[in-house]
Formats: structure tokens, sequence, C-alpha cells
């Protein structure tokens, strides 16, 4: 009922061809105060109900420190299943999850929506055509402000036990793209958190610690580049999200949703005016929003039977490194030192 009801179920009723049968949160009374005037079939107490339901998609999308458990119980049911990142606490669940997948045939995309964007298509497209030659830097920064206000609602996302906290929220999408666009595994990692307010004082309530990072940032050493990635919700300044990828010849730039390509001092936009254009008209209030919509009519079309599934679609197989990736960081983080990998057939485990 949290960014379930926020971008998820928007982002598919927005598409005109699906319907939500469905809806589980922890608390019925308050899944039908926020569910508001949502089109949704029934509001049921357990999940499991959701999983028995005539869904085409089981969506999970519950807080993290139950992906685990919901993940297995929609993947059981042989459906297709969408599954918000984090996908588990850790890589060992990551690797469960992969393979509990029954068939090829059924589908189980991972929230990392970013990889349908067209700015991302262009900068891979860019990337591959050898436009700005050898990349040696990617940098990858996110700000946003939901988190600043030291009095706010005290939730789990500020509880490390709950598996709450922006390495978790923030940066698997950051390291699934670093990873998307780069390729090739990771050596070592460099990271460092930051619970910015170490103690919180909700309204009506009584101090409490923060436990859980509301900053992170990390280095990975990926092959011939480096890269760098952050993010933080405590900022004081408006919603950000960017990335340069500096190269021999060139840099490839995403910033306040524009995207653009300089080589010898000329700017070269990334999308042609009428791809820019559809981008824009997509509803939404920030890059992860507005590219749900596309990943939405993109899932819907698929399992209507129209087209067939996208190969830019996240799935468990690519969620496991990512996971290792994470798990490297927090092992960085506590050590306060760099953290190596060793290539495998998975991704990397730590040593």
């Amino acid at each position: 009922t949290g960014v379930g009801l926020r971008s998820i179920i928007p982002g598919f009723l927005r598409t005109g061809r699906a319907e939500i049968v469905a809806l589980s949160g922890r608390s019925r009374e308050r899944a039908l105060e926020l569910a508001g005037g949502l089109q949704i079939g029934a509001i049921v107490e357990d999940y499991r109900q959701v999983c028995e339901s005539d869904a085409d998609l089981i969506v999970v999308a519950s807080p993290t420190e139950y992906h685990l458990e919901h993940a297995l119980a929609a993947l059981s049911t042989g459906k297709n299943v969408y599954l918000e990142k984090p996908v588990a606490g850790d890589s060992l669940g990551a690797r469960v999850l992969r393979d509990k997948v029954h068939s090829s045939s059924q589908l189980c995309i991972v929230g990392h929506q970013l990889r349908v964007n067209p700015y991302i298509d262009a900068t891979r497209h860019r990337l591959s055509d050898g436009s700005i030659g050898r990349p040696y830097q990617l940098e990858i920064r996110q700000a946003g402000g939901g988190f600043r206000d030291r009095n706010r609602t005290w939730t789990w996302e500020f509880d490390a036990k709950s598996l709450g906290g922006v390495r978790y929220a923030m940066g698997s999408h950051m390291i699934d793209l670093a990873l998307y666009l780069l390729g090739g595994d990771v050596s070592t990692v460099f990271s460092r958190m930051d619970a910015v307010h170490a103690f919180r004082t909700p309204e009506g309530g009584a101090e409490r610690r923060t436990t859980a990072s509301v900053f992170f940032m990390a280095a990975l050493a990926m092959g011939e580049c480096s890269s760098v990635v952050s993010a933080t919700a405590a900022a004081h300044r408006p919603f950000q999200f960017e990335y340069v990828i500096s190269g021999e010849d060139g840099d490839l730039v995403f910033a306040d949703e524009q995207g653009f390509m300089i080589r010898g001092g000329d700017r070269v936009p990334l999308l042609d005016p009428q791809a820019e254009s559809e981008y824009r008209e997509r509803p939404g209030s920030s890059i992860f929003s507005r590219t749900f919509t596309e990943l939405a009519d993109g899932i819907t079309n698929c399992l209507l039977g129209h087209a067939a599934p996208d190969p830019r679609w996240a799935d468990l197989a690519s969620a496991v490194p990512v996971m290792e990736v994470l798990d490297a960081c927090l092992e960085s983080a506590r050590l306060a030192r760099s953290v190596a990998l060793l290539p495998s057939t998975v991704g990397g485990d730590l040593v």
C-alpha cells in the first residue's frame, strides 16, 4: 500500500487494458483508506489470497523484509510475477528466487524500470557504437528530500532490521543501471552509508535511533571503468537524478530529464524531438514514474499476447549480481575498507 498504490497500480490502470483484481496490505483498513477511488476488485487481508486469484500477473510490492517470502509464494503458483527491487535481503535470497522460476515461459520481471527509458536506450547505443570511445568513468547521482525532516512519521524504512534504507531503495536501481550500461563484473567495492539524523522524533512519539541508511555511496571498479553512485533521501534541494559517462572521445550526460552527448565542444541531443516529446507526455513527476508507465505498457502488451517479452526487462538472473554488489557495499561500510568480489557464474562471491 506504499509504492503499489502510488505508482504501480496507477501505472497499469493508465494502460486502459489492465484490471486490478485484488490488493493485500498488512492493514486492510489502511488499504481501504489509501486505495481511495482506484479501481480495485477486492482488498484482502492475506497475501496468499492474491496468489490464489485469477490474476495474470502477481505484483510483489510489499516492504523489503517480505519480498523473499511473498515472491516465493507468487512464483510457486507458476503465474507471471512483477517483483519490486531489491528482490530479497541479500544475494542468497536472490539466488533462491532465481532457482524458483518454473520455466522459461514464466515471467518474473524485476522493478528496474530505467532499463526501458528511451534516454538509457540511446545511451547504450552510443556506448556500443563507439561514439565516445572507451568509457573510463560513470557517475550516477540521486537526491530526494523525503527523509530530511527528523520529525517525519517513523516507518520501517528507518529500521535496518526491517531492511529499510537507501542502500536497498535507491542503491539497487543504481547498481543495476551501472551493470546494464557497462556490462562486465565488479571487481572491488568501497562504500559509505550515513543515517544523516542519528535520532528521530516522530510526531507524538519518543526519540528513536535511525539504523538504516539515508545516504549511500559506492565506488565500483568495473574492468577499465570506475563507477561512483550516490543517493540521499535527506536533500534540501529539489529531486535530482543524473548520470555522466566520461569517455576518451566524448561524454554522455543525462541531467534535468534531458540527455545529450558532448564531443569536441558540440552538444548533440540523445533523442530526436518527437521521441523527446513522447517521453515528456508520459504521466509522472520523475524519471522513475514516467518510465514505469512505459514498463506497464510493455508488460500489458506481453500478457495480452501482442508482443514478446522485452529483452531489456530485468529478471532474477540479473538481480543476483546486483544483490552481490549490495552485499559487498554493506560489508565495505562496516569494515571501512574496500571489498573484493571474485568473478563466478553468478556474478561474484564475497571474499
